[in-house]
């Protein structure tokens, strides 16, 4: 009976706790493990912050050099058009300012302070006037006649232009005529009813009957009277100019 009671009071003994060395080990390396994922869980989010803070500075750089790139190429544009402007205006304002055709910056120039008129002419041509005939001839002396580029007949009027044209066709001096201008001044050209056909340019102007004769292809028609005239023939007819 004492045996039993023995055991039965070793039974009821509380049992004693495991020591804590023996979980020493497994919480040392959760600790490692927890701390090696905390660890590598912020250098990655640094390292990913530091790369996309590394490409949007790339990204600003590459758009500023771009801007730098566009704004360059306004400004050379911009110099450019500048630069081609003023070349025009200057090409432009020396045209004006001379007033003369290149093909006759060389020609001589006849000039009549009586009737108040000048024309130009290549130098190889001979400019004559008459006082008897009031007539200006131009002519080749190269050529046998006729050898007349062009003749300018003067002569002091009283008629109005319109009257001056009504005596012409009334003489049957004019054909095909229509209006046009001389050096700004209302006129009429028509074809010359000589002895042969001419290109004929008629106006009166300070009191005075102007006409204008040039030597074409004995044509019938103004078409085919102007249709006749010489490059150098045309260049004298824009070069006529009343005078002051």
């Amino acid at each position: 009976m004492i045996i039993i009671q023995k055991l039965s009071m070793d039974s009821l003994q509380p049992t004693t706790p495991q020591s804590p060395k023996s979980r020493t080990p497994l919480a040392v390396v959760l600790s490692v493990v927890i701390t090696a994922l905390v660890v590598g869980a912020a250098v990655f989010v640094l390292t990913r912050r530091m790369g996309d803070n590394s490409q949007a500075d790339l990204q600003a750089r590459v758009d500023q050099l771009q801007s730098d790139l566009r704004d360059a190429t306004a400004n050379a544009t911009n110099t450019t058009n500048t630069a081609n402007t003023s070349a025009n205006t200057t090409a432009t304002n020396t045209t004006n300012t001379t007033g003369e055709a290149p093909e006759t910056a060389s020609w001589k120039t006849y000039s009549n302070n009586t009737y108040k008129f000048s024309v130009k002419y290549p130098p190889t041509l001979i400019a004559d006037f008459s006082e008897t005939s009031k007539m200006l001839s131009i002519y080749d002396p190269t050529k046998a006649r006729p050898n007349t580029v062009l003749t300018v007949n003067v002569t002091p009027s009283t008629k109005t232009l319109d009257q001056y044209i009504a005596s012409l066709k009334d003489s049957s001096l004019i054909g095909n005529e229509q209006k046009t201008t001389l050096d700004g001044v209302i006129a009429y050209e028509g074809v010359d009813m000589g002895i042969l056909s001419q290109y004929g340019v008629y106006t009166v102007y300070n009191g005075t009957e102007y006409l204008l004769r040039f030597m074409s292809n004995n044509k019938d028609t103004l078409p085919d009277v102007k249709d006749g005239l010489s490059t150098t023939q045309k260049l004298m007819l824009a070069s006529f100019t009343f005078t002051k």
